[in-house]
């Protein structure tokens, strides 16, 4: 017809009036564990290299020998993993496993920050 235009495609979901969600984007922009199957190759690779692995989408509950040690959560759309550990851990436990994740992670993303923070529960 002419005289119309094309409007651009909607990002309101009309039935809810809501946004639509926005699909994950890989390679420069966001880090490749964005997608559920490399989320899924991470958990796997911890535990292969002995640590228990508690994962929910991002968050990651980590053991070593019967122990809670920490928590990694990533952020891969900022390319940003923090490795929260805990305090009570001995410091060679606490090297081992920041190294561990550290090189799992630079493995399969080398682009991705990995900050490492000790808490205590006091």
């Amino acid at each position: 017809m002419k005289g119309k235009q094309e409007s651009a495609p909607s990002t309101i979901d009309a039935r809810y009036n809501t946004p639509l969600p926005i699909p994950p984007k890989t390679g420069d922009m966001f880090s490749e564990l964005v997608k559920y199957s490399k989320r899924l190759e991470l958990a796997a690779l911890l535990r292969a290299r002995g640590l228990y692995v508690r994962w929910h989408a991002y968050e990651y509950l980590l053991g070593l020998d019967g122990r809670i040690v920490g928590v990694l959560l990533l952020e891969p759309t900022k390319r940003v993993a923090w490795l929260y550990m805990a305090r009570h851990v001995p410091r060679t436990a606490q090297e081992e496993v920041a190294k561990t994740v550290s090189s799992i992670i630079k493995e399969l993303d080398p682009d991705m920050r990995i900050k490492v923070l000790r808490l205590s529960l006091e």
